[in-house]
Formats: structure tokens, C-alpha cells, sequence
């Protein structure tokens, strides 16, 4: 038995653990979605279920078993090496669309989705699906960027490779990691195999790919699934997706023609193959030939088919694109129809049209600048050059493979060199700039520009190479020698750079002798003498090696700049040979995602939060706008600030500016005048330490002008009080020991003393008041509750100083639903024993306390609860009586991780309806003795204040 730990990307399961410590999984890679689980390596022991509970272990363990497939141990068996070469068994010599065998049976992917259970998730894949001639690859790119700058989680599946098959699959813009590699693949190729039959063979290595590519992006479960058509579109193995959200098709020309027809009508039919009913599509402009067939077919299917013109400069608010070349400006804008599409009809994200705007948003510029796509367009310096005192090596890698695309990368790769030469080469000019004629011929001895090409035998080099050195030419650049080498496609099978043989004598070189007549042909009809070396190596590390002893034998600062292109299939082999091994382009990845991660770009607050600022002293000393300073100085100030807010709007609010709905309205409640009388109703709630501290000077102020309606307090809150018109109560110290004290007589609560005087006086006076009401009760029948007999205290102190007699004045009631728990309650115990008979009825009261709340109506309900406890909970039960208090203010220390409600957030009690879900509430954490004096001077005393003055 062994346990795993896995930590969650957003959710978690959704099983119990008692279901989860029954389930027999093997050792998974790390998923996202699951966490927690402890496995066992044994059967299972499944308990019995309901049949409703046995379906939710079904729908669970196809989560797990599509979260997280199982990985065998590297060890002793499937490393990374075997894994490369199960995948190479599926490759064949077979077209992998080839009209003579019906699109080589695509319908068995179909087959191969049920056998990999993965029919359900490729209804539910949110995809966005690319195909065309050139540019797809680089068009995905850009999409996959621009929907990770908005934060959606992505899964990008493009080909082919060039160092690692890993780099077809990204997830969040990074190759997918050994571990998850190996984990999806063996789970793939092993079900597979021990699924198909005769009738239904095993996938070849394409499909298996994309097969692959579904089941990480499923099991991932990734926001927006990116993919890249391999070859065509209709019978390509992405084509499996039945629903994309959006399709696109970048530009289109000759290629692979033995398979997809020899006339760009017949190709742009095969790409239109992945057009879906109703699916809307964008493309760029297209040859007329083209552009007729894919309206057609978007006719037939009733698409929406959308043709985009390139971006521009000033759309992209002076940033460069991520990828190279003028071309990229097509890709780039494709790119943005096709995230703009999936982030409105799936990411729910508005996004303007391109007619509204001139600058694209900020996270589309953000995509478009930081996209990356291996083999196009790249400039790589060969590190193994140590020094540049003996010269210096430069690749310019481009996978391009078509007329069209020779052209493209020609214009890149002149633009290149002469930008490079202008800022590397010590103030030499490039050809074609203007200078002297000894200023060229010098920059032509420190710059030389070297073609290392080959390309598959089904391409016509008498196309390719004409159109790449005619364009190279016309831009100034001509190639002092070509190269040719042969692919290591030859040796049909997946690997890495220790793969490739650097001699081999045995390999035909056939097809590399007719490029170079090809190219032969091209220099000697032109005699043009900075051109017309060629040479055939037999096998691409030969050809490295020469270049790297030509630059070493040459003048000192001799810069050599190689084209690589004719094929991505090349760019396979030139790659691994640079200083970037798989080590290095994984560190790189991994910096690239924590650098992405640590300055990961903000979402705007302008307009929408504070700026924190506190009070600026050197305008003088004003209290009221250092108090409305807190709402922005952050921390427990703003929340005191927030809470002055909620009170002001409490006293602001009339039933005036609530809309009349007749129907629900009395007469009286229609009137203007009566309207603009009624107020919100005030519960206010206090503990017994803040009477005996100096918040009973400002709780007395609020009854003294009527500016609560309802009070609710223990009875420490009460006594307290009234005692303090009996007897003063004392400054001390939290730190005075109890002993001493105690052997004073002083009682001590936090730092104020109380000398145990004032209690007997309170006796005293309190007893005969107690004989008073029970004569009452006899002769008048009288029944006492609660609220009446503190009503009854508050008359018989008659003093100003306190808030039982206010309360009393301007009959605003009190209830005390703790009535005998202090020293109230020792005087009431006393007393029962020298006459007994007082009867006080608490259910009166709790009637009339809900009935303050319930009864409000139409006005609106305001608490404020100063400390917690019994007079927090009473308040908030009255009001949810009527479904809640529409205002809450809760100011206290106490923090809610106990589960006490004396700590609790006004959150808690809008779950129990005490609150409203609309409430407008705030919780400050802080002693109310600071706290609330300030908020009272801020919204009570303040609004009086004005008040007055407006009256005077």
C-alpha cells in the first residue's frame, strides 16, 4: 500500500473519502484535479451501494482513470527510450490520406475514440481547429497565446517536432512533461493494443498522435483544445472532432499534391474538409481558385466564412510579433479572429470587433508578443563557435516547403542577415547599402551566406529552389555555397539527436545529387561568381562540421550565416546539434513558465477599486477627513471606513427611494410626505464591557437623541450602568494581580477597577424598587418582563448620565434576554429570599422583541453589534424573522475559526437568513472602545450636527 499526494489546479473530487479508500488506482502522475487521495495497490473492497451511489463510483473512477492514467515505473521497463520506440512501430511508408484507399479508412478513428472510451469527451472539447498550406502551425501558435493571457487553461497539438515528440503537445505554453508523456502514452498504446484486431489494426503514428493529443487535452481538462491539421483536413486524424467552436484556414498553395490533388482547387477542397455545419470560419486571402472552392464548401454547410485582411503596425501598439517575418501579420490576424470567436461564444469575454478598435486589447498583444513555435523563422547562434575572434556561425531555421513559403522565408532570411550585419559587423555595411564599392567588398568578406537544404522527394526542387534564391537575389543576398544533406526520415523511426548517425555510407544519396543539379543549373545560367559551389554530404552532422572547420580556418571575424530550410523534417537534425541539448530547452521552458508566472500581467482596478492613500497631516489637523481617510488607508481602517459607509446609508435611507409597486401599497404608504418620513429601524446591540468602559458616554448620546430604535445588552450592560450613576468606576491596569485586588475590595475588568462599594450601594438602591414592583404585581397585576423592569430602572435612576433613563424618556425598548446572569440577577436572588412572588415573564418579551423586527415593514433594518455574544445572536434571530436585516455592522476581535458566533462574518448570518443576500454589511475587526466612538463622530454626531446648523 503506498499513498499519493496530488494538489488541485481549481476543483476537487467529488467523492467522499470513505467511497475514495476503496478504490484500487495504480501509481498516476501528478493531475490537476485530484488531490488527496490515498491508493491502494490491491483488489478493492467495495462496500455495498446503492445503485444511485455504485453510479456516482462509475462517473468518479472514469474521472480518475481519464485524470490521471497509469505510468509505469521508468525503471526495469517502458523508460522514454521505449516509449520512442513503440511510437516508431506505427510508422509506415503509407500516405496517410491517399485517395486510392478512401482516406486510408478514416472512419477507424472513430473506432480507435470508442476503444479509448474518449467518444464524450470529444463532445465536450472546446475546439478551435486550423488547416491550410502554410502558416497553421504559426496560427495556432498566436491562438493558444491569446487565450492563455486571458487566463484560460490551454492544450496546443501541433507537428511535427524537432527535438522531442513532447513538443507536439503543450500544455499552458509548455511541452508536456516526461512523466505526464509517459503516463498518457502507455495508457494509449496499451489499451490500443490490447483492444484492436484485425479489423480494427492498430493507428498508424499520426493518428495515434492525435489520438494521444485528445486524451491529454481530455483528461487534463483543458478550457480550449488548439489543432493543428498534419496533413489536409478532411481525412486528417484531427478531423475527428464533430463540433469545433471555430475553424480557420491559413494560406493556401501547392504541397503535397500526390495526395491532396494537383490543382489548388482540389487542396483547398481537402482543407475545407474540416468545415462543420454552422461552425463559423475565418481565412486570409486566398488565389482566386482557392478562394471559389472554400466559399462553396462553406455554402454547402451553411458557415459563416469570413476572410481577414493582415494586422497592422498600430494594432499592435508598437509591440513585435512573437514569430518573425511579414507573413506572421496574416497568421497573427487569423489568430485573433479565431480567440476572439472562442472567447465570446466560450470564455463569455466581450471582445470589440476589429472595425471598432485600432489598438487590439492589451492581452491579445500580450498573446500575439510572447507566442513561440520551434522551426520558424528562429536565428540560432551556434555556441560551440567559442570565440568570435575566430568567427562566428549563425542558423536562420525555417521549415519552408512550398514555392509560396520559399519565397516568404527568402524575403525573412535577407532581412535577417541584414539587420544582423548592421548591428554585429563594426559599422561594415551589407549588400545592397549604400557605401563605396571597397565598403561592400569588405562587408562581403566578413559576411558570408551559406543554403544547407534538402526536402522530401515528392516536392520539385525546380519550384523550390528558383523561387528561393530569386528572391534572396533580389533582396541582395547572394549564397556563397549550398549544402545538401539528407533527412533523417530515412531511418523511420522517432528519436533524438543520439539517433543520428554522423557517417553513414550506406545511405543513398541519390535524391541529393538531383538538387544539386538542380541548383547547378540555376548558377551556371546566371555566371554569377559569388555564387556556384555546391556540395552533397552524406549526412547532416558531416555537413555541421564543415562549416564549423570553414569558420575556424577562416580570417579572423568572418561571420558565417546559414539558411536551413527545404523541410521541417530537417530542421529535426539541426537542432539537437546546437548547445540547446533537451536539459537546457527544459530549463528554459521552465524559466519561461515561472517567469510567466511571477510577472504574470494584472487585470485593470483602474475605475473600479480605491487607490489606498491615507491622511496627508501636512494639510493640518482635520478630524473629519482623517476619518473619511480611512476608507483608503487599507487593513481594519478600511473596514472601519466601510462600516461608517453602511451606518451613513442606514440613517440616509427612506422609504422614498424605494420604487411604489401599488399593488403591495397601503394608501398612506403612497404618500410623498409619509414616504419621505419613514427610516430605516436601528437595532443596536452592546455587551457589558463597553458600558463599564467610556462607550456608555456614546451609547448614551444615541438614546439621548432618539438615534436608535431598538437596544439590546446582557445584563453587565444594564447594572453596569446604573451603577456608575451610584458610584464611579477607576483607571487601573490589565497587569494589577487578582490577589491583591481581591483583598482590596476592587473588582477588575481588562484595566478599569471597580470597587466592590459600588455594588452594596447598588443593592442598596435597587432592593426597595424590587419590593415596589412585586406590591404592584399583588394590588395592580402587573406583569413584569424584562424590558419593562429595565424601563421601570430607567425612570427610577433619573439621571442624565445614563442610558437606561434616555431609553426610558423616549420609550425606546430594552431587552435583556439574560436577565439574571450578573449582579441584576444576584439582587433578584436575594430578593426572593426576603419576599418572594416577582414574577418576570421572558415570553412577553421575546414576542416583542421579533415583533420589533417582524412589524418594521416597510422601513428597512439596520443592526449594529458592538462585541458578541448574547445580544449579537438576539438581534440577528429578530431580524431573521423577517428574512433577514437589510444593514450590518459588526465590530468585534473575535475570529470565526472556532465556530463561535461571537466571531462570525455577517456571511455567516445571511446563510442563515438573518441577514439579506443584498445587505450592504461590513465586520470590523477591532475593540469597539476605538473603533466605534470614531464611527459614531462620522455618521450620528456628524449628521446632527449638520442637522443643526441647518435648523439655526
Amino acid at each position: 500500500m503506498f499513498a499519493v499526494s496530488l494538489v488541485p489546479r481549481t476543483t476537487s473530487c467529488r467523492l467522499t473519502s470513505a467511497f475514495l479508500c476503496h478504490l484500487s488506482i495504480p501509481f498516476l502522475p501528478p493531475s490537476p484535479r485530484l488531490h488527496h487521495l490515498h491508493y491502494y495497490h490491491q483488489q478493492p473492497h467495495l462496500p455495498s451501494l446503492s445503485s444511485s451511489s455504485s453510479s456516482q463510483i462509475r462517473s468518479f473512477t472514469k474521472q480518475i482513470d481519464m485524470a490521471a492514467p497509469v505510468m509505469k515505473q521508468k525503471t526495469g521497463g517502458d523508460s522514454y527510450e521505449e516509449a520512442l520506440a513503440a511510437l516508431s512501430s506505427l510508422i509506415t511508408k503509407r500516405s496517410r490520406a491517399d485517395k486510392s484507399n478512401k482516406g486510408d479508412r478514416f472512419e477507424l478513428v472513430f473506432d480507435y475514440l470508442k476503444l479509448l472510451d474518449l467518444e464524450e469527451d470529444m463532445l465536450k472539447m472546446k475546439v478551435i481547429h486550423v488547416a491550410g498550406t502554410k502558416g497553421k502551425g504559426s496560427t495556432c501558435a498566436f491562438t493558444e497565446s491569446i487565450l492563455r493571457s486571458y487566463g484560460f487553461r490551454t492544450g496546443l497539438f501541433t507537428s511535427p517536432h524537432l527535438i522531442d515528440v513532447r513538443e507536439r503537445f503543450r500544455l499552458d505554453g509548455v511541452d508536456i512533461s516526461d512523466e505526464k508523456f509517459l503516463g498518457y502514452f502507455w495508457w494509449c498504446y496499451n489499451r490500443l493494443k490490447e483492444r484492436t484486431t484485425e479489423e480494427i489494426p492498430m493507428p498508424t503514428y499520426f493518428r495515434f498522435l492525435a489520438l494521444l493529443a485528445f486524451k491529454i487535452f481530455a483528461a487534463e481538462e483543458v478550457d480550449a483544445a488548439i489543432l493543428e491539421v498534419g496533413l489536409g483536413g478532411k481525412f486528417d486524424a484531427t478531423n475527428a472532432v464533430e463540433k469545433p467552436v471555430v475553424c480557420g484556414i491559413s494560406s493556401l498553395g501547392y504541397d503535397h499534391m500526390e495526395i491532396l490533388g494537383d490543382t489548388l482547387g482540389k487542396i483547398a477542397g481537402e482543407k475545407a474538409g474540416i468545415f462543420k455545419l454552422g461552425v463559423p470560419a475565418f481565412t486570409v486571402p486566398q488565389p482566386d481558385e482557392a478562394m471559389r472552392v472554400l466559399e462553396e464548401k462553406a455554402s454547402e454547410l451553411d458557415v459563416s466564412l469570413e476572410v481577414v485582411q493582415p494586422l497592422t503596425a498600430k494594432q499592435l501598439n508598437g509591440q513585435k510579433l512573437g514569430l518573425d517575418g511579414e507573413h506572421q501579420y496574416f497568421n497573427a490576424r487569423l489568430a485573433v479572429s479565431l480567440a476572439s470567436t472562442w472567447l465570446q461564444q466560450i470564455g463569455k469575454i466581450e471582445v470589440p470587433s476589429m472595425t471598432q478598435m485600432s489598438i487590439l486589447p492589451e492581452k491579445f498583444i500580450k498573446g500575439l508578443a510572447t507566442a513561440s513555435l520551434q522551426g520558424r523563422a528562429q536565428v540560432v547562434p551556434d555556441q560551440f563557435i567559442e570565440s568570435r575572434t575566430s568567427g562566428d556561425l549563425v542558423f536562420y531555421l525555417d521549415g519552408a516547403h512550398s514555392p509560396e513559403s520559399m519565397e516568404v522565408c527568402a524575403k525573412w532570411f535577407s532581412d535577417a542577415v541584414k539587420g544582423d550585419n548592421r548591428s554585429e559587423s563594426s559599422g561594415h555595411l551589407v549588400n545592397g547599402s549604400s557605401g563605396s564599392s571597397h565598403d561592400k567588398s569588405s562587408v562581403e568578406e566578413y559576411c558570408q551566406q551559406i543554403l544547407l537544404f534538402n526536402c522530401m522527394s515528392v516536392r520539385d526542387p525546380n519550384l523550390l529552389l528558383p523561387h528561393l534564391r530569386n528572391t534572396c537575389a533580389t533582396h541582395g543576398v547572394h549564397f556563397k555555397k549550398a549544402l545538401f544533406v539528407p533527412n533523417m526520415s530515412v531511418y523511420h523511426k522517432v528519436g533524438t539527436a543520439a539517433d543520428l548517425p554522423e557517417n553513414d555510407p550506406q545511405v543513398d544519396l541519390s535524391w541529393q545529387m538531383t538538387l544539386q543539379k538542380v541548383w547547378e543549373s540555376l548558377v551556371n545560367s546566371e555566371d554569377n561568381e559569388s555564387s556556384g559551389k555546391s556540395e552533397v554530404f552524406t549526412s547532416l552532422p558531416m555537413a555541421i562540421k564543415w562549416l564549423r572547420d570553414s569558420v575556424h580556418e577562416s580570417s579572423s571575424g568572418t561571420r558565417v550565416q546559414v539558411l536551413v530550410t527545404g523541410s521541417l523534417h530537417l530542421l529535426i537534425q539541426i537542432t539537437p546539434l546546437r548547445s540547446f541539448t533537451r536539459k537546457k530547452m527544459e530549463e528554459d521552458r521552465v524559466l519561461s513558465s515561472v517567469h510567466s508566472t511571477v510577472f504574470k500581467e494584472s487585470e485593470s482596478l483602474e475605475g473600479k477599486c480605491d487607490k489606498i492613500e491615507g491622511y496627508d497631516f501636512n494639510q493640518g489637523v482635520n478630524y473629519p477627513k482623517l476619518l473619511r481617510s480611512m476608507l483608503t488607508t487599507g487593513f481594519q481602517a478600511s473596514n472601519l471606513g466601510e462600516a461608517i459607509d453602511v451606518v451613513n446609508q442606514m440613517l440616509e435611507w427612506r422609504l422614498s427611494d424605494e420604487t411604489i409597486a401599488p399593488e403591495d401599497c397601503s394608501e398612506e404608504e403612497k404618500d410623498p410626505a409619509y414616504r419621505e418620513s419613514v427610516k430605516c429601524k436601528i437595532f443596536l446591540g452592546f455587551t457589558s464591557n463597553l458600558v463599564s468602559s467610556g462607550v456608555r458616554e456614546t451609547i448614551r448620546y444615541l438614546v439621548q437623541h432618539h438615534m436608535v430604535d431598538v437596544i439590546v445588552t446582557t445584563t453587565g450592560g444594564v447594572e453596569e450602568d446604573l451603577i456608575k450613576c451610584l458610584a464611579p468606576t477607576f483607571k487601573g491596569d490589565f497587569s494589577l494581580p487578582g490577589a491583591y485586588l481581591r483583598s482590596k475590595g476592587l473588582n477588575r475588568i481588562g484595566n478599569l477597577l471597580v470597587p466592590n462599594d459600588n455594588y452594596c450601594k447598588f443593592e442598596d438602591w435597587i432592593i426597595p424598587i424590587f419590593d415596589q414592583m412585586l406590591k404592584e404585581q399583588k394590588e395592580e397585576s402587573v406583569l413584569w418582563t424584562p424590558s419593562k423592569l429595565l424601563a421601570r430602572l430607567g425612570k427610577e435612576i433619573n439621571n442624565e448620565s445614563s442610558y437606561l433613563y434616555w431609553a426610558y424618556k423616549m420609550n425606546i425598548p430594552v431587552f435583556c434576554p439574560g436577565l439574571t446572569d450578573g449582579s441584576l440577577g444576584d439582587m433578584l436572588y436575594f430578593h426572593s429570599f426576603r419576599t418572594s412572588g416577582l414574577v418576570i415573564d421572558v415570553v412577553q418579551d421575546i414576542r416583542a422583541m421579533n415583533g420589533e423586527a417582524v412589524h418594521a415593514t416597510p422601513r428597512k433594518t439596520g443592526m449594529i453589534i458592538l462585541g458578541g455574544g448574547l445580544p449579537k445572536h438576539h438581534i440577528c434571530n429578530a431580524n431573521m424573522m423577517r428574512n433577514g436585516a437589510d444593514y450590518a455592522v459588526f465590530i468585534n476581535t473575535g475570529q470565526e475559526f472556532d465556530g463561535s458566533d461571537s466571531g462570525a462574518r455577517p456571511d455567516e448570518a445571511v446563510s442563515w437568513g438573518k441577514i439579506r443576500g443584498s445587505a450592504k454589511t461590513v465586520k470590523v475587526y477591532c475593540d469597539a472602545t476605538i473603533a466605534f466612538p470614531l464611527l459614531v463622530a462620522e455618521t450620528f454626531a456628524s449628521k446632527r450636527e449638520q442637522s443643526c446648523e441647518h435648523k439655526t
